[in-house]
């Protein structure tokens, strides 16, 4: 996120650094009340990759959740621009937080 955030500063683009922090505000809020909003990409055992796509910013959130631990933490992957390369990264199960 930080070089998203970087490029953007580097252009002066003020605005948008303010929609993009309101939009990951409002994705925690999404995900927080619930959890599985995201698409599902990739699932292994219990854990499963989902992305969601930020509200007014063209970005998606990659992000892992345990389907066995309702509640549990949910781990923020990636912020990837919509017409950004990407491939799907490793589960990261050990270093998970909240």
């Amino acid at each position: 996120m930080r070089a998203q955030v970087d490029h953007l500063a580097r252009h002066e683009q003020w605005k948008w650094i303010d929609r993009l922090e309101a939009d990951l505000r409002a994705v925690e809020d999404l995900l927080a009340a619930y959890p599985r909003a995201g698409r599902e990409l990739e699932r292994r055992g219990s854990g499963v990759l989902r992305r969601v796509a930020l509200r007014s910013t063209p970005f998606f959130v990659w992000y892992q959740l345990d389907d066995a631990d309702v509640g549990g933490p949910i781990m923020l992957y990636r912020l990837f621009h919509v017409r950004q390369g990407r491939r799907l990264p490793e589960f990261m199960d050990d270093e998970r937080t909240e």
